[in-house]
């Protein structure tokens, strides 16, 4: 069979059919091969075909013409329908923009408001302290490091309970203990550079209508309160340490939104917290002549900091521990989502100290609450700190802020 009589593979079957009948002749078709083709197989006589024929043969015109008007109705709707789209996507596009421009009003808003009553709290701050007057001078020996993972302190948070008793005169007398111990540790350890890293967590914050409960603080409050004890800690470290360096990261208690997932890379009140601790040991140099030795690091992310250990070449990365649960895989994930090869990950979130697979699990400061208990666990209050010194070995301090 002629190559010429067949359907080609980018032809439909009525562009076909209109091919072979306006071309018979040309292609020196008889009536009945014609039919033969666009009846897929069927046979009939010569004279029979020829009727056939001269039927397709009229009928084809009108058949494109109805296809044609197909097609542009066709085309019409899609145009149509096109333009309701459109519609719709601009009517949509008003509405996101309407919701993010009333979340950034209220936004601004609330971190107005917070600022300016933190910078009032600031300016009107009397000269007594929390904490008391621990110092322990030393000249270090050898140029060993520490890192101080300081998080889960969950002020503004009341609980009592079988397992414990938590509030803000309890969490006041924990900080003390935690400046004590970890001055006795870098004393007794020759710490020339203590790196603490503020882990997240650090005030309750207004996550859950179940946590405003136990709360016993406004966030204002929390975020204030926050300012002074970790101000007046740093500054205790620096008072004995010859230098510190400190890191935040986020957590998610402080989140601005009960929504999770809206919040979990969005505002937060620990941000608010580092900002004012910063303020507040500025003012704290030209006032007091004091903090001098205190240097403040930012992050490239807001909830990750990472940490050179300078005496032994080894690399920290700290983390509050929100996204990275799996203890087994977090080291390798981090390393390989900033490429880089960290040598330990440290983290909050969990209440409780552990290690294995190169990552360090830290304690809190608040100890067991409502969720622990119905959980069955007991969560003794206790912050960690890593030294390393000058050989590469590490040792790990796990500091009781038990009464």
């Amino acid at each position: 069979m002629d190559e010429k009589w067949l359907q080609r593979k980018n032809e439909n079957r009525i562009d076909y059919i209109k091919r072979i009948t306006n071309l018979r002749t040309e292609y020196g078709m008889s009536y009945s091969d014609w039919c033969y083709l666009i009846t897929g197989g069927a046979e009939y006589s010569e004279d029979n075909s020829r009727k056939a024929y001269y039927v397709v043969e009229k009928m084809l015109p009108l058949i494109s013409y109805q296809l044609e008007l197909d097609e542009a109705k066709v085309k019409r709707y899609n145009d149509l329908h096109s333009k309701e789209v459109q519609i719709q996507k601009e009517r949509e596009r008003q509405k996101d923009e309407r919701r993010a421009y009333t979340n950034l009003v209220k936004s601004q808003a609330r971190w107005e408001q917070i600022l300016e009553t933190i910078e009032i709290g600031l300016r009107e701050a009397d000269t007594s302290k929390f904490l008391d007057n621990h110092i322990l001078k030393y000249e270090p020996e050898e140029e060993n490091e520490a890192v101080l993972m300081l998080s889960d302190t969950h002020i503004g948070m009341t609980i009592n309970n079988a397992l414990n008793i938590y509030n803000k005169e309890v969490c006041i007398e924990r900080f003390d203990k935690l400046v004590e111990q970890v001055l006795k540790n870098c004393k007794k350890n020759s710490v020339k550079r203590l790196n603490v890293v503020i882990g997240g967590d650090i005030i309750e914050g207004i996550i859950n209508t179940s946590g405003r409960v136990t709360q016993n603080e406004n966030v204002v409050e929390q975020i204030f309160t926050a300012t002074e004890l970790l101000s007046e800690t740093l500054v205790k470290f620096s008072l004995s340490v010859p230098q510190v360096r400190v890191w935040n990261t986020n957590g998610n208690h402080a989140r601005m939104s009960k929504d999770t997932k809206e919040s979990l890379n969005g505002e937060s009140f620990e941000s608010i917290i580092y900002e004012t601790v910063k303020l507040r040991i500025e003012l704290l140099k030209h006032k007091e002549k004091i903090g001098w030795n205190i240097k403040f690091n930012d992050n490239d992310y807001p909830d990750i900091a990472v940490i050179e250990i300078e005496n032994c070449n080894k690399l920290i990365v700290a983390s509050h521990g929100t996204k990275d649960r799996n203890i087994k895989t977090n080291l390798n994930r981090i390393n390989q989502f900033l490429d880089i090869k960290a040598d330990y990950y440290l983290m909050g979130h969990v209440h409780h100290s552990s290690h294995e697979y190169g990552c360090y699990t830290n304690g809190c400061l608040s100890g067991s609450n409502e969720y622990a208990q119905n959980q069955r666990y007991n969560n003794e209050p206790m912050q960690i700190m890593l030294i390393f010194f000058e050989n590469s070995s590490t040792i790990l301090c796990e500091m009781n802020l038990k009464e």
